[in-house]
């Protein structure tokens, strides 16, 4: 049984940020994940611009080493086409990045071996139980049982850190589902900047978006409020094509399109209400 001060659970960029920001403390510090690096990741693959200012806060040389990475894109703005075809434009003052999140997850991993060798990486190593004790919690990881006083979960949308310290559980009315997929040859994308979010008539409230990626090609997603999904019996994947093919503002666009890969999709729970986020160790 290995014993930690702190086991993060989850070794993506929020769980690879937290172990950056304790290397310097004199803990001793494990990060777990049920993945094996470098892995993909669904998701949207838009980075704010102040996920550049996080770095610099807690690892400025970091900071400097991503800020001149050739992965990814500018995201320099984005472009809202409404349902009725019109469009606005607006340019952010702190711009991003469009980054396929098995570079962006990668890099930051690699760097954090590298800027804290103290640190214990278990990767392919699912937790499966969590476990109070007087001195803090154990955790079961795949065969290893480890220990410690702190436990801190950067394990996403399904957390099974939330689930198993806070009780917290999905709510439709605050929780979407989306699916996505990567496109090359869409016309107008080569050389853009600009996120693209189109809010669809019969898809209300959710959207759909195009970000550019290099060389071409494009991570194109649909998505909607979980409560939405359920009461109107919506597949999104059928939903995904039957939009690229009937939009006036996409069809044009997308019919030298080729899909690259397979259609997948993910939940993710969204903001608006008070949850607990913390507790006892």
């Amino acid at each position: 049984m290995k014993a930690y001060d702190v086991i993060i659970v989850g070794a993506g960029p929020a769980g690879s940020c937290c172990a950056l920001a304790l290397r310097n403390a004199g803990l001793r510090v494990a990060i777990v994940d049920k993945e094996v690096f470098p892995r993909d990741k669904i998701c949207g693959d838009a980075i704010g611009g102040r996920a550049e200012r996080v770095l610099r806060e807690i690892a400025p040389e970091l900071a400097d080493e991503y800020a001149q990475q050739p992965f990814g894109v500018p995201a320099a703005g984005w472009r809202l086409v409404t349902p009725h075809g019109r469009s606005v434009t607006a340019h952010f003052v702190r711009p991003g990045r469009v980054v396929r999140r098995v570079d962006f997850d990668r890099f930051l991993l690699e760097r954090l071996i590298s800027l804290f060798p103290q640190l214990d990486v278990l990767t392919d190593r699912r937790v499966h139980e969590i476990t109070r004790t007087d001195q803090g919690f154990e955790i079961q990881a795949e065969s290893d049982r480890l220990t410690t006083r702190m436990l801190i979960g950067c394990d996403g949308a399904n957390s099974i850190v939330a689930r198993a310290r806070t009780g917290r559980k999905v709510v439709p009315a605050f929780h979407s589902g989306a699916v996505r997929a990567y496109y090359t040859g869409i016309e107008g994308i080569a050389g853009s900047e600009l996120l693209e979010i189109c809010l669809i008539r019969d898809f209300l409230p959710g959207y759909f978006w195009i970000f550019p990626l290099p060389d071409g090609a494009a991570n194109v997603g649909f998505g909607m409020l979980t409560r939405d999904i359920s009461r109107r019996r919506i597949d999104l994947k059928s939903s995904l094509a039957r939009i690229i093919d009937t939009s006036p503002e996409l069809r044009n666009r997308f019919r030298n399109a080729r899909l690259s890969g397979e259609v997948t999709g993910f939940g993710l729970p969204l903001g608006g209400r008070r949850i607990r986020m913390s507790g006892d160790g």
